[in-house]
């Protein structure tokens, strides 16, 4: 919804031609999965109801002001039992109808986000919209907002449908996508989609913000909004889609169970286009007029026609749902995830439980270059902030963090930090919330506050949340979780270093570790909490069982009985007796050693009677084994490698003509075997005639193919009884029969080496087989 003007951008075409024109055949094609979310507007809990006209109309010299009153949950006309979202516009004015300036105005109208409440990354995203006739001025839209803390176009936009796009844009693609290339579409019969990003290429004097429209294409090279003369869409429903992962972006809409690509081919995602790689939020309008249409802009009814729609207009949504895509797809419902114990915004040595990195996934701003850097050496570790005024009567600075920030659970905790600053310079220390709303306190000159002592030395302030929150700062939805701002134009230079909050709980233990790893064991360790009786460890690997354990006034438990080459993590509490548990906040996570067999198997220099064989050496091996056979022989040969750093190994008396199954196993000291490595083949080359891969037993013949084994008893003996075990020994299946032949399907085997067990009615035979 978001808009730049049409012309200003040459760049942009050439930047967004060059990326498609260039990825385009990296783009793979991926397959829908299961819904993950779906909204169906059974009520509004998922939303926040937006009020007033913006900064000039939205950013886009709109003229409506948005109303609460103005959204609701409706039945859906013509469908009985189905409700909808529903946004009402109206042409109405009246006391608290104006503009951000108090100018009047002549329109209302909804709209409403889920910025706090639900956010989404990747997926197929579908909508079921129905628009009001909007010929002249309405401007129906649904679309996704980054939930980025960086200002438009830096955060991201993704507009999946939106109407009522000006003559000049319609005309220019006209001649696809269901056009007639006349010249003679209306608002009602054409909907197109956008992408917006920041690029540095598409800045300039027309375009300062930066931003850069994929729908901008003044070539007609590839955006292709869709017509429909015969059927215009207004007063139906339509359905929209989004399919979004890593990789791309594609716009489609459904009419009539026909589906319509909106642009020549996906957006492709790359380093340029990032935002497009974080979580987004939905949002819902019906805007009146603005730059976006052929309507006048907000102020300048000379700058376009006047609005001759018809009022009240009803716009409805019936669902949005979102479905995995290229297994991709998350939603989360609810503010960002809590924190507790200490979070971090800049310090190098201070115990953390979690934070934020400068540089990964925060920036350092200096307001309108306030402020320069200096070299004032950090106060611990090796990172630190030093600045320096540049005369412009103030500074400001801060740490923004680049996805909004939950210290909700912070509110009995303190903001602390250390600075060193000339006494005589007066400032103050604020936050800022997601929504724009900030606070401060003031650190006076040459005044003790805070526990900060002004004597131009390194000190540490401690401010109470409840100080510095204020009472709009919404903990749950931070931007900026540190600023500095000085307003006296006191020149100076000064030094800032080891910020984080703290909760203000009790959380016990504050160091953890894990050492002596081995493959089935580990030495958890802790340091000790006086107060304690006990301790309760807990862990597991991740996204299985956890384990609850008790022990005593110890320091460390030795856990054995793990899996070998396998995650896991671990917690621990302090048993405080009467007072219960103290859970320490601090988890670890490690892996125990892993035996793994050689990888990269691989056949070169192949002959007619020899071929050699290579491999990527394992970590922790002492020997290898190397299993191998005819492809359909059961006659499987092993070979004992003894030497862990050998990769190569000579395969002579090879028959021509005939391909091989190869596969290899590690030992290691104190494990054992590793499993069975993938099975590598290869085929010799020609020669005198191969020999048959038809194994002629005395009692049974075995003959296998791609997707069983046959067993045939020869003479007039009887199969009784065929036992399947794999490589470990363990039994996979065991069958009865007492018939003179048997076939054993082998398709929903895994890959491997096998050993097969046959009792005949006068002897018992085993063999080694490969499944491949």
């Amino acid at each position: 919804m978001l808009t730049i003007k049409l012309g200003a951008i040459q760049a942009i075409r050439i930047l967004l031609a060059t990326i498609l024109l260039s990825t385009i055949s990296n783009i793979t094609i991926a397959q829908v999965g299961p819904v993950i979310w779906e909204e169906n507007f059974n009520n509004l809990d998922n939303w926040i109801k937006e009020v007033g006209n913006g900064s000039w109309g939205w950013g886009n010299g709109e003229l409506e002001f948005y109303q609460e009153s103005n959204v609701s949950i409706a039945p859906v006309p013509g469908e009985p039992g189905n409700n909808a979202l529903r946004i009402n516009a109206k042409q109405e004015s009246g006391p608290g109808i104006v503009d951000q300036w108090g100018n009047p105005l002549n329109y209302t109208s909804g709209r409403l986000n889920t910025k706090s409440k639900v956010s989404v990354q990747y997926g197929v995203i579908e909508t079921r919209v129905r628009v009001p006739d909007i010929d002249l001025g309405g401007w129906p839209a649904v679309w996704l907002l980054g939930l980025s803390n960086l200002s438009w176009p830096q955060k991201g936009e993704i507009d999946m449908m939106e109407m009522g796009q000006r003559k000049v844009a319609r005309d220019l693609h006209d001649a696809h996508n269901g056009g007639n290339n006349m010249d003679n579409s209306t608002v009602n019969q054409t909907v197109g989609s956008n992408a917006i990003f920041y690029s540095d290429a598409a800045v300039n004097p027309q375009n300062p913000s930066g931003a850069a429209s994929i729908s901008y294409d003044p070539a007609d090279v590839y955006a292709r909004p869709y017509y429909n003369y015969s059927s215009p869409l207004n007063d139906r429903f339509l359905i929209y889609r989004l399919y979004w992962d890593q990789d791309s972006l594609r716009f489609t809409v459904i009419d009539n169970g026909t589906e319509y690509d909106l642009f020549e081919d996906p957006f492709p995602i790359d380093s340029a286009s990032f935002e497009f790689r974080e979580p987004f939020y939905f949002v819902a309008n019906l805007a009146i007029g603005g730059a976006f249409t052929d309507a006048y802009n907000l102020g300048d009814p000379g700058s376009g026609a006047p609005v001759s729609m018809s009022f009240p207009a009803d716009m409805y949504v019936d669902y949005i749902k979102v479905m995995e895509w290229n297994g991709q797809g998350e939603v989360n419902v609810g503010p960002p995830e809590f924190q507790s114990g200490n979070f971090g915004i800049f310090t190098d040595n201070t115990p953390t439980t979690a934070g934020i990195t400068p540089g990964l996934d925060a920036e350092i701003f200096v307001w309108e270059g306030t402020l320069a850097d200096a070299t004032i050496p950090p106060y611990e570790g090796s990172n630190g902030i030093s600045w320096t005024t540049t005369g412009k009567g103030w500074f400001g600075a801060g740490i923004l963090s680049l996805q909004p920030v939950n210290l909700f659970d912070f509110a009995a905790g303190n903001l602390k930090f250390r600075i060193k600053i000339p006494a005589n310079v007066s400032f103050k220390i604020g936050i800022v919330d997601a929504w724009g709303n900030e606070n401060y306190v003031d650190f006076p000159a040459n005044t003790t506050a805070y526990g900060l002592v002004r004597d131009g030395n390194w000190g540490q302030a401690c401010i109470p949340v409840s100080d510095i929150r204020g009472t709009l700062i919404d903990l749950r939805m931070l931007s900026y979780e540190f600023t500095i701002l000085e307003i006296n134009g006191t020149a100076c230079t000064f030094a800032i270093d080891d910020i984080y909050w703290e909760d203000g709980i009790d959380h016990g233990l504050d160091s953890i570790s894990t050492t002596n790893i081995s493959y089935t064991s580990a030495t958890l360790n802790w340091n000790t909490d006086p107060s304690a009786v006990g301790y309760v460890i807990s862990g597991g690997e991740p996204g299985g069982g956890q384990v609850n354990l008790s022990v005593g006034q110890v320091n460390s438990y030795n856990a054995t009985g793990l899996k070998a080459g396998k995650t896991y993590y671990w917690t621990i509490a302090a048993d405080r007796d009467t007072m219960g548990l103290v859970p320490s906040m601090l988890y670890d996570t490690f892996s125990t050693v892993s035996c793994n067999p050689p990888s990269g198997l691989n056949a070169f220099d192949i002959s007619s009677n020899a071929a050699k064989l290579n491999w990527n050496t394992a970590d922790n091996a002492s020997k290898y084994k190397i299993y191998g056979a005819q492809q359909g022989s059961s006659s499987i040969v092993s070979i004992n490698i003894n030497n862990p750093s050998t990769s190569v190994y000579t395969a002579s008396g090879l028959s021509p003509s005939t391909t091989y199954n190869w596969a290899m196993t590690s030992s290691c000291p104190g494990y054992g075997t590793s499993k069975l490595s993938s099975i590598g083949f290869f085929t010799t080359n020609s020669g005198p005639a191969a020999k048959s891969g038809l194994e002629v037993d005395e009692q049974i013949r075995i003959l296998q193919t791609k997707s069983a084994i046959n067993l045939i008893a020869v003479s007039d003996d009887k199969i009784e009884i065929v036992i399947l075990y794999n490589l470990e020994g363990k039994m996979i299946e065991q069958i009865e029969i007492s018939q003179p032949q048997y076939r054993m399907n082998t398709e929903s085997l895994a890959d491997g080496i096998y050993m097969i067990t046959i009792q005949t009615e006068e002897s018992r035979i085993q063999r080694m087989i490969f499944i491949h």
